[in-house]
């Protein structure tokens, strides 16, 4: 019960963050959710498991704090990543931010042709 408490809070501070940097809200959200249940799960695992290798029967109590622990780093990762994404620049769209613009490296001209290769950057011919 205290997840859902964290986590309706949690998630509209990774939608505002992701607002800002001019992406999709829904996707950080499921991303904040996905590493938040795994690295429950997964802290859940360790601590149970540290606890055999030290001889101790596995206790709930440990491995529900080792659960907090890897859910709050699930939530690190989550956040870490919203915040690398790059805002785009006040001129351009978030998708033409990202698209990449390959250079014209074929000049001919083939509408007239003259057999010379001044029009494919080879320099004149004498």
């Amino acid at each position: 019960m205290l997840e859902i408490l964290v986590l309706s809070v949690l998630s509209p501070n990774i939608a505002a963050r992701a607002r800002h940097k001019g992406r999709a809200v829904l996707p950080f959200v499921f991303l904040l959710l996905g590493y938040w249940a795994w690295g429950q799960l997964l802290g859940g695992f360790a601590g149970a498991a540290f606890a055999i290798m030290l001889g101790y029967e596995p206790d709930l109590l440990l491995a529900y704090v080792t659960s907090w622990v890897g859910a709050i780093a699930g939530t690190v990762v989550a956040f870490k990543k919203v915040n690398a994404v790059p805002v785009p620049t006040s001129h351009m769209s978030a998708a033409a931010a990202t698209t990449t613009i390959t250079p014209v490296t074929d000049r001919d001209n083939y509408e007239h042709d003259d057999h010379h290769d001044r029009d494919r950057g080879w320099g004149p011919i004498e």
